[in-house]
């Protein structure tokens, strides 16, 4: 199992929101984690799991099933909407939220 993952096979109803978070760059991965930490320390019951590729995200979702999944949409194994595509695909419905610096308003529709 990869560090910070969950043993149960799908998040539980009962337990805190999980959230499977797929971002490559450490810098911007961090604050995304210190504003979910915020979150926490303000109440919210949400446990992350951060991966930096979109292989990794593949493989941990094949035995585990978020509540959601916070993808960046520039992964170093994976071209823009690809990566959308594949994580989608493996993401058992979860909702996947895309974040983005590429100033691009076409891969917004």
């Amino acid at each position: 199992m990869l560090p910070g993952s969950h043993s149960q096979p799908v998040a539980s109803a009962g337990g805190p929101t999980a959230v499977l978070l797929v971002e490559g760059d450490p810098a911007e991965a961090e604050l995304l984690l210190e504003l979910f930490a915020d979150a926490r320390q303000a109440g919210h019951a949400i446990a992350v799991t951060h991966v930096r590729c979109i292989d990794a995200a593949v493989a941990l979702l094949a035995d585990w099933r978020p509540h959601a999944v916070v993808l960046d949409l520039h992964p170093p194994d994976a071209l823009r909407l690809d990566a959308l595509r594949r994580l989608r695909a493996a993401a058992h419905g979860a909702p996947v939220v895309v974040l983005t610096g590429i100033e691009q308003p076409a891969l917004a529709g």
